[in-house]
């Protein structure tokens, strides 16, 4: 029923309506999405041209995560290669392109979206002519023989395999690819699905075998390979690759005493003319002082030279002055290196940077060693190494060269230091390996590095003596290396010296006796595919028989 309302009351409530204030309209804003198109070109041998049927994908950045993702549009591109998104709502992005017969890329050729070209999309943009060009896969395969001697008979290679390595040219660096290496079946190899650029190639055969390796062409050593260049979708027949016996060649780096090993050695470091950025000196008759240098020597590109503590020896002084440092690090405090011996190498270099990093003991010093060199960058790992004795912490040496870290030194009795602590801390380390067994650094500091990183990432080192030792640290940071370098771990002098040249190369340094080698020692050098064995020092340090590579 309904209900009647009095004419003078309707009347009342349509003049109260009219009298109040009425809002204004408000205007819908509409978000008009822009939208990207282009083409895709394929590369592909002689064929250059529209790639049909690719899939393109749309990734963009998200602030929850902190990342490029997939913002779930996709398009595919037409018989000439043509692609349009044809509603993007306003946001940055960056295109993902998959071809048949080439790797995924992303805008720019990048394969890190984070490392592409991004697109601002505002309202309305309407982006065309966003292009890519992608290359087709190529390959590369060859027949690989063993010959025995020249001109026998050569036999298919049954058990190898091969590493390749891809140039990154903006970098100037070799990447290793394909996860791994290549496996030789019944004598050949072929690598499908390899991208377009410029590779260095490394056949190897079992190294128990007796049988050696080499680089492409007939080269046991990187520096004289030639490398292969694969163009887009090009099949690369490298034709017949003849491997031959297994041996080493073997050579020693030495001079009358240790100032003229350590100036021999840093003649392999920076050659004739070359000028070096940062040359450390050390005392030769003590070892605590430089323990840590080795690391700092090999990331700087420098080198080390010893001298006697109160005086510069000539031969030291002459090298000085050839290799011209930009900078001079002088380790120790005046009871190490003499105020008179810096003064002599400030005369000597007046326009190097010279600097002391000296303090109070061993452990002051080795860390000021350590934030000199790690400070801004930081580490995550670091080795950890015994400050009372020299084998560890210079066996390590070349292996925290390698990997860009510090050897950190402990008194290694008692509980892990603050200093210590602090010194982790603030490099950001997550990772510790400890060098040496529990005489050298003891459970509880074991405990307390577990404590401060977790049980997951502390790791021992530590075999039976100082050699065995050694052999752990290369087969833990170590895989196949050109070379290899000996001293004796009887004397600190020469591997002090030498760590930095093992490191410059990415090489093992393994301690011996004098008179022979550790079996272990040829093991390990056979597996890592070793082709130059250095010696560091004269016949006092290593005798003739280990230069003949004789074990005991």
């Amino acid at each position: 029923m309904s209900r009647r309302i009095p004419w003078l009351l309707a009347v009342g409530v349509a003049v109260l309506l009219t009298a109040l204030p009425v809002a204004p309209a408000v205007a819908e804003v509409i978000e008009t999405p822009g939208s990207i198109s282009g083409t895709v070109t394929l590369r592909d041998g002689d064929f250059v041209g529209g790639a049909a049927n690719a899939a393109v994908s749309l990734w963009s950045w998200n602030e929850s995560s902190s990342d490029w993702t997939a913002a779930g549009l996709g398009a595919q591109t037409d018989a000439a290669g043509n692609y349009t998104f044809p509603t993007v709502p306003p946001g940055d992005y960056t295109l993902q392109f998959a071809v048949a017969g080439a790797p995924l890329t992303f805008l720019g050729g990048a394969t890190d979206p984070a490392k592409a070209v991004h697109l601002d999309v505002a309202l309305d943009a309407v982006l065309t002519g966003v292009d890519v060009t992608v290359d087709a896969y190529g390959s590369i395969s060859a027949s690989v023989v063993y010959q025995e001697s020249p001109g026998g008979p050569q036999i298919p290679l049954d058990h190898g395999e091969v590493s390749f390595w891809k140039l990154d040219a903006p970098a100037g660096l070799y990447r290793p690819v394909l996860e791994g290496a290549v496996s030789v079946v019944n004598g050949a190899f072929s690598t499908p699905s390899l991208e377009a650029g410029t590779y260095g190639i490394q056949v190897l055969a079992d190294p128990q075998s007796g049988i050696g390796s080499e680089y492409y062409v007939d080269a046991r050593y990187w520096v004289d390979g030639i490398d292969v260049v694969v163009e887009p979708g090009e099949a690369v027949d490298l034709g017949t690759l003849v491997l031959e016996p297994r041996y080493f060649d073997v050579g020693r780096i030495a001079g009358a005493n240790r100032f003229e090993t350590a100036v021999e050695i840093s003649r392999f470091i920076a050659t004739d003319g070359e000028r070096a950025p940062v040359v450390y000196i050390t005392n030769a008759f003590n070892f605590p002082d430089a323990l840590a240098a080795g690391p700092a020597a090999i990331r700087r590109g420098g080198v080390i030279l010893s001298t006697d503590p109160t005086a510069l020896p000539d031969v030291v002084a002459q090298r000085l002055q050839e290799l011209d440092p930009v900078r001079v690090v002088i380790l120790g405090d005046g009871n190490s290196v003499s105020p008179a011996v810096e003064s002599t190498i400030r005369s000597l270099v007046p326009a190097a940077e010279v600097a002391r990093l000296g303090a109070g003991d061993r452990y002051s010093t080795a860390e000021l060693i350590v934030r000199d060199t790690f400070a801004t960058t930081g580490a995550t790992l670091a080795l950890i190494a015994t400050g009372r004795n020299y084998p560890d912490a210079l066996a390590a040496g070349p292996a925290a060269g390698l990997y860009d870290v510090p050897v950190i030194l402990v008194d290694g009795r008692g509980a892990l230091d603050d200093r210590t602590r602090a010194l982790l801390q603030d490099l950001g380390v997550t990772e510790a390996v400890i060098i040496g067994g529990t005489p050298s650094v003891g459970n509880q500091v074991e405990d307390d590095l577990i404590g401060e990183l977790g049980s997951g990432a502390v790791t021992r080192l530590a075999g039976g003596d100082r050699y065995e030792t050694a052999s752990l640290i290369n087969e833990y940071f170590f895989a196949e290396s050109d070379y290899a370098f000996i001293t004796t771990g009887t004397n600190f002098a020469d591997a002090l010296t030498g760590g930095p040249l093992a490191g410059a190369l990415g090489a093992p340094l393994f301690l011996s006796p004098q008179a022979c080698l550790p079996p272990r020692v040829i093991d390990d050098m056979l597996h890592q595919q070793v082709a130059g064995v250095w010696l560091f020092g004269g016949t006092p340090s290593l005798a003739p028989a280990v230069e003949e590579l004789v074990s005991c």
